[in-house]
């Protein structure tokens, strides 16, 4: 998954740390990240499979140095910081690509770096300016936290619960198609933890209101930081609880349907960064045995 990056260890520590000329320099711009793709894999940029080889730029890649930049973290002996400047000059050789697309690139570890920078760099944008307020916010020096010098208001790294749900019955599984989203993969059904609820009781009521079961014997699996959503995924798998006849939320979903492990389409192998794609490729190798692990 996109948080599985080998030996390396990753150190979200807050210091009030300056970049080197090596240190990673990352910068975002309208949904793309800043990246020098050095091998292209044999896909497409959309394809989702091509393995191409990126990038990040370092310090000293800008022809001019970002005038705003913050420490973010660190991955093995490598400090990442991200440029808060709106514009900058870009090295040579970079472009921005789509955090879509990157989402599919390696190595690992400069994936992750990515796709963790930009859920800070939107963090670090939707806070300019106080919500209780109206005034313009400062960064803590000390620490990771944006702090209004009117009102005093402090605002933390937004992250959102959510669950991923594989609901299963013997060797079938329900397998879901988002409405609105062209060339969707299949997908489990998923949604986020509202207020005053429990995470169990999240993957009940998404369960119900996607596809209209009931469900028992909730087995925790393994949970995953979702960047692209400031989200921190839990999967679950279950079992149906009575009737398995579907209703699909038409709101939600343009399909949902049962999939026996022969019929599930092969779209997933290939994802190596969700843990939806990992608890469906999962299933398709043990079947009910899954919540035996």
């Amino acid at each position: 998954m996109i948080q599985d990056i080998g030996e390396l260890t990753y150190d979200n520590h807050f210091e009030p740390l300056e970049p080197t000329a090596e240190s990673y320099v990352l910068h975002y711009h309208d949904r793309g990240v800043l990246v020098s793709v050095t091998r292209p894999g044999e896909g497409g940029a959309d394809a989702g499979s091509a393995d191409d080889v990126i990038e990040l730029p370092r310090l000293a890649d800008y022809p001019e140095a970002p005038e705003r930049v913050v420490y973010l973290f660190s991955i093995g002996d490598q400090r990442y910081f991200l440029a808060l400047d709106e514009i900058v000059t870009v090295p040579r050789g970079f472009a921005y690509e789509a955090m879509s697309w990157v989402r599919h690139a390696t190595p690992a570890h400069l994936l992750f770096a990515a796709a963790t920078g930009y859920q800070l760099s939107n963090w670090y944008a939707d806070n300019r300016f106080c919500s209780r307020c109206g005034h313009a916010t400062e960064l803590v020096r000390t620490s990771r936290e944006i702090a209004c010098p009117e009102c005093g208001k402090v605002v933390y790294p937004k992250i959102q619960p959510g669950v991923i749900c594989a609901v299963t019955q013997g060797d079938r599984i329900v397998l879901t198609k988002y409405a609105g989203r062209a060339g969707a993969w299949y997908a489990l059904v998923a949604g986020f933890t509202e207020v005053g609820e429990t995470i169990e009781e999240t993957v009940h009521r998404e369960v119900m209101e996607e596809v209209g079961l009931n469900v028992r014997n909730l087995r925790y699996y393994k949970s995953q930081p979702w960047s692209f959503s400031d989200t921190l995924l839990m999967g679950f798998w279950c079992e149906v609880d009575g009737d398995a006849s579907i209703t699909v939320d038409q709101t939600e979903l343009k399909e949902a349907r049962w999939f026996t492990r022969e019929e599930m389409p092969d779209e997933r192998v290939r994802d190596r960064a969700s843990l939806t794609g990992e608890m469906i490729e999962r299933f398709r190798a043990l079947g009910h045995d899954v919540f035996e692990g």
